[in-house]
C-alpha cells in the first residue's frame, strides 16, 4: 500500500506500509481500528460545554419564571389584603426624602423607589410599570425630593402591609389646595 501526501509517497521516505498512515498524519482508519482516545478527548470538551450550556440555560430561564410567578403572587396578595382592609385605612402626610430611578434605553422611567418621611416613621415605595406595554413616565414626572407626599396605610399593620403613596411633585404639577 503506497499513500501519497504531498507529491511524497510513504514508499520514498522508506516508511513500512502498516505506519504510514499514522505517521503521515491522515486521519483516516482502516477498516475495524477503534478510534483513539486522543480524538475521543478532543470532543468531549466541546460536548461538556454544550451539554452544560443548555442546561444552565434551562434552569435560568425556570429561574426568572418562578420568580416572575412570586412576584405576580406578592402583588395578588397585597390587592386583596387592601381590600380587605377598606374600614380601617388611614392617611398620613410625609415629605419625600430621597429618590432613585431606573430608565430604559431611550431614556423612559421604567421605575423608581421613593424614600418618605412621615409622622410615623420612614417608608420606602416602588412604582414600576405594570407590563413593558404600559405607558413610561417622564424623568420630570417622577416626584422630586421634597414634594408632599399622601400615605395611605392599613390602621395597626405590620411594616409588611401594603400602603399607597401619592405624591404631586410641585415641579411638574400645581398641587391643589389640601381639603384637610
Amino acid at each position: 500500500m503506497t499513500m501519497q501526501t504531498g507529491g511524497v509517497t510513504a514508499t520514498e521516505v522508506a516508511l513500512p506500509e502498516h505506519d504510514a498512515p499514522h505517521v503521515a498524519g491522515h486521519g483516516s482508519r482502516p477498516r475495524g481500528e477503534r478510534l483513539d482516545r486522543t480524538y475521543l478527548w478532543m470532543l468531549l470538551p466541546g460536548l461538556v460545554l454544550f451539554t452544560v450550556f443548555i442546561a444552565v440555560l434551562v434552569v435560568v430561564l425556570w429561574t426568572v419564571y418562578v420568580g416572575s410567578l412570586v412576584h405576580s403572587a406578592e402583588r395578588v396578595r397585597a390587592h386583596a389584603r387592601w381590600r380587605r382592609a377598606a374600614g380601617s385605612i388611614e392617611r398620613q402626610d410625609g415629605t419625600v426624602r430621597a429618590r432613585t430611578v431606573s430608565t430604559i434605553e431611550d431614556g423612559g422611567v421604567d421605575r423608581f423607589e421613593l424614600a418618605v418621611d412621615t409622622a410615623a416613621g420612614p417608608l420606602l415605595a416602588t412604582w414600576e410599570r405594570a407590563t413593558a406595554r404600559a405607558p413610561m413616565l417622564l424623568q420630570t414626572q417622577v416626584p422630586g425630593v421634597g414634594a408632599r407626599a399622601r400615605v395611605w396605610r392599613i390602621r395597626d399593620a405590620g411594616a409588611d402591609a401594603p400602603l399607597v403613596i401619592e405624591v404631586r411633585d410641585p415641579s411638574v404639577v400645581t398641587p391643589a389646595p389640601d381639603p384637610a
